[in-house]
């Protein structure tokens, strides 16, 4: 499962545990997914994921997850796959946390946790 589809199904459920709530608002979450080539080591890159909450033509910043990484050495690894699953982890440890409740009520902002 690709981080397209993860978050895909994660507003699904927002949207879901508004209606069983009986909360009136919007706002979803969408991705950003850079890669940046390091500028004299080719080889090594960084994988920048950063998962935003949109509401109102805003966006927050939620969690951003950064991984350099030396490809050369690398055999058969699918970088893309590993950040798949870094990703799902930390949108599950999200699940039951201030910042989920935030976001299903749709008042999440980057403020509210500093």
């Amino acid at each position: 499962m690709r981080t397209e589809d993860l978050i895909n199904c994660f507003n699904k459920h927002i949207q879901t545990r508004r209606t069983e709530l009986g909360i009136d608002t919007s706002g979803s979450i969408a991705y950003q997914y850079e890669v940046v080539t390091h500028k004299t080591f080719k080889a090594v890159k960084e994988y920048k994921v950063t998962i935003w909450f949109i509401k109102g033509g805003r966006k927050f910043g939620i969690l951003s997850i950064n991984q350099v990484i030396n490809t050369s050495s690398l055999k058969g690894v699918f970088i893309p796959d590993e950040l798949d699953k870094i990703i799902c982890k930390s949108l599950f440890d999200l699940i039951n946390s201030d910042i989920y409740e935030q976001i299903i009520r749709g008042d999440y902002n980057d403020n509210t946790n500093k």
